[in-house]
Order: structure tokens, then C-alpha cells, then sequence
């Protein structure tokens, strides 16, 4: 029986393994006890499957699909990639199924891409969390973006004291073992990146992964004042190839 659990960058911002490409944006392969999840697509399709490729992987691998949010670095390879699909479930927000016309030159969800989930047989649209295995849960919608986190994977732009409590109460648990993703500190006022370090400061999260648009500036901020509570790679960020192995043991594969 499998016993892994570990969290692999497919698509992300550097790379730091030969023969794998880097884009900006984030795709997260979820390896959850043998039950392989993607979480987001990034922006370009070929990047998102040739990097799987080199994982040994495609899509038919992959039992599930799940979406945090509609920007374009996180869903914009989804209206090439759908067709590719296997009756795989996708799980996303309700905002993901309506298009706002006053939005559409900044949403990267078309018109046809809100009608393929729209006619998608197996698109599940969360308005609450949702248990996908056992110990394993989606959030739900979070926040005024109605973004989504897989119980420790976000981008957090609803903060992530927000992503951590919807976590909580997703889970019914009190203690959050890791935070990994995307923190929405690019661009980040200094005070806006030192009330998250204190935030984290305050908890007992054992280990603090930052990536995509973290930024490699309030990665290794977080580094400087949590110490080995944050792991980074090279140039602060989750590089793609990098991999996060939660069970048997934990264990970065960072370079």
C-alpha cells in the first residue's frame, strides 16, 4: 500500500532541474498516498505537460484536477488542456462558471472556457470545503476572489491568516502542520511582509514552504526571521522539479 505523501513544483516561477522548464505561475503535483492531484495548470499547456512528462506522468496520471483561482498564471492552460481530460473530476469555485462581461479583458476564463466547465460532466463546483481522501480537504471558496486551498497549498490572496483558518475549519483541526504556496507578497509594502512573518511567528507551523508570488524578497525575509522553520530553494522560491515529501519522513529536495 502506498505510504508517500509529497507535493512536487510542476509549474513555477525557476527551475532547478535539468530538462524541466520555468514559467511564471504555479502548478502543484500532489502525490497523496498513491492519489495524484494537480493543483492549478499554470499559463502555458505545453510547459504544464511537458514538465509532467519529465515527472514520468500525463494527464491520464493525474485523478483529479483542482483550481485555487481564475488568474491567468494559475488556470490560463486550462481551455487547451480540457480536452485532453479523462472524465477526471474538476473541482473549482462558483465564480469559476460565470463570466463577468465587465471583467473579460482581464479574466482568463473566456466565454468558452466557463462553457466547457460549464458542460464538463465531472466539474464540481465547491461552495463549502470537501473531504477528498482521508485527512486530505479541499477549503472551499475563501475570501472575496473565492479562492481555494488544498487544507496547507494556496496563493493566499485573501491573506494567509484567512487560508490557514479556512484550513482549520475545513479540517476541524487546531494545528496546521505547514503552509505551502504562494503568499501575494510581490509588490508588498515592507509592513505588509513583516505582519506576515509575524503572524507566522505566532503559530507552531513546523515548516513554511514560499513560492510563486511570495517573491524571493519576503521568502528570504521569512528565512532571516523564522530560520530553518522556512525552507527555500536557490533564489527563494519553490523552483519547479523541487519536491516536498511529507510522509514517511519530511524531507526538502531543494537545491
Amino acid at each position: 500500500m502506498p505510504t508517500q505523501i509529497s507535493i512536487t513544483a510542476v509549474v513555477e516561477n525557476t527551475c532547478f532541474r535539468h530538462l524541466m522548464l520555468a514559467s511564471h505561475g504555479q502548478s502543484l503535483l500532489i502525490d497523496y498516498l498513491g492519489h495524484r492531484y494537480l493543483f492549478d495548470l499554470g499559463e502555458i499547456p505545453t510547459g504544464c505537460l511537458y514538465n509532467l512528462s519529465k515527472l514520468g506522468l500525463t494527464l491520464k496520471d493525474i485523478e483529479a484536477l483542482i483550481f485555487s483561482h481564475k488568474h491567468d498564471d494559475h488556470v490560463g492552460a486550462l481551455n487547451a488542456l480540457m480536452p485532453q481530460l479523462m472524465g477526471q473530476p474538476v473541482y473549482v469555485t462558483p465564480n469559476f462558471i460565470i463570466a463577468d462581461p465587465a471583467m473579460a479583458r482581464h479574466d482568463p476564463l473566456s466565454f468558452a472556457n466557463v462553457n466547457q466547465l460549464q458542460s464538463y460532466a465531472q466539474t464540481v463546483v465547491l461552495d463549502q470545503p470537501k473531504q477528498l481522501q482521508d485527512r486530505l480537504y479541499l477549503t472551499g471558496p475563501v475570501g472575496e476572489m473565492q479562492e481555494q486551498a488544498v487544507v496547507i497549498v494556496g496563493c493566499s490572496h485573501p491573506t494567509v491568516p484567512q487560508m490557514v483558518d479556512a484550513a482549520i475549519k475545513a479540517t476541524g483541526k487546531s494545528k496546521i502542520y505547514g503552509l505551502i504556496g504562494g503568499m501575494h507578497l510581490k509588490g508588498a509594502t515592507e509592513a505588509e511582509i513583516d505582519a506576515v512573518i509575524q503572524y507566522l511567528q505566532a503559530t507552531d507551523i513546523a515548516f513554511v514552504v514560499p513560492s510563486h508570488c511570495t517573491s524571493a524578497r519576503a521568502g528570504l525575509r521569512m528565512k532571516t526571521a523564522l530560520g530553518d522553520r522556512v525552507k527555500v530553494s536557490a533564489s527563494g522560491t519553490f523552483g519547479v522539479g523541487n519536491t516536498v515529501t511529507l510522509l514517511p519522513e519530511l524531507k526538502f529536495d531543494f537545491v
